[in-house]
């Protein structure tokens, strides 16, 4: 995936574990990254989004607009922990402590509009290369 405009300090990236949990609404966990090199891990629930691990520098990450970068997020079923894999190297791993915990199938990609866009009059592009 890249960016090709927008402001940098917009994440973009994946949702997954998305679903619909009863009293709570809409619940997914994200992982996003920003052209100047951070990710940050988080959980929405009901369109509300709270941080897991805040945005951080990435080891793999590389910079600037139209640059590739790969992420995936793996469950390891032997110590029930999630694995943050960027552009095939491990960065993180990392849990889900909070009530409710986000158990649905769905996943897809994301990016962020911030309100310091000046969309749409300037377009937020970002471009996504799926594999299974």
């Amino acid at each position: 995936m890249f960016k090709e405009s927008g402001v940098s300090s917009g994440g973009y990236g994946i949702f997954f574990q998305a679903g619909n949990i009863d009293g709570y609404g809409e619940c997914m966990l994200t992982v996003l990254i920003r052209t100047t090199g951070q990710y940050a891990i988080g959980k929405v629930i009901d369109g509300n989004y709270t941080e897991i691990n805040g945005w951080k520098d990435g080891t793999y990450l590389r910079r600037g607009y139209g640059v590739k970068n790969s992420i995936k997020v793996v469950w390891d079923n032997e110590t029930a922990i999630y694995v943050l894999y960027i552009n095939g190297m491990e960065e993180v791993r990392f849990i889900d402590l909070d009530s409710p915990q986000c158990s649905g199938g769905g996943s897809g990609v994301a990016a962020v509009i911030t309100k310091y866009e000046s969309f749409p009059e300037s377009p937020v592009k970002v471009r996504y290369r799926i594999y299974e």
